[in-house]
């Protein structure tokens, strides 16, 4: 996860600017079914990318300076495209996930997480 969150950032403008709705899908559904193999429970795919989705957004606020109302405007629009962008992520990432191991064990094994030690409220 930690490659494909900097995958993410060093290319955030790229993302966000230039790819389009296809490439995010495929990007993203290959991701999901890969965490899926390699035996990632759902939820900490998706917990994983909302934390890299705040991490990035408060990295932001902390180094880019707001002075003037336009700044202000131009940080709400930043702040939507990376909420869509993540959104998306999230969303083809779970297709992904759940085609590559079925639905029905997507949630079965959801449900069998939940009774584990190693639940996604230890990663808060």
């Amino acid at each position: 996860m930690h490659l494909a969150a900097v995958e993410v950032y060093r290319n955030l403008e790229e993302w966000l600017l230039q790819k389009k709705e296809d490439d995010i899908r495929k990007r993203f559904r290959t991701m999901g079914a890969r965490r899926a193999a390699q035996g990632v429970r759902l939820r900490q795919l998706v917990w994983a990318l909302l934390i890299s989705r705040n991490h990035l957004w408060h990295f932001l606020q902390r180094d880019c300076f707001v002075d003037n109302i336009l700044e202000v405007f131009g940080e709400l629009e930043v702040q939507q495209m990376l909420n869509q962008f993540f959104d998306r992520a999230v969303y083809y990432c779970i297709l992904g996930y759940e085609e590559s191991i079925g639905h029905d064990d997507a949630q079965d094994a959801d449900t069998k997480g939940r009774n584990s030690q190693r639940d996604w409220h230890e990663f808060a």
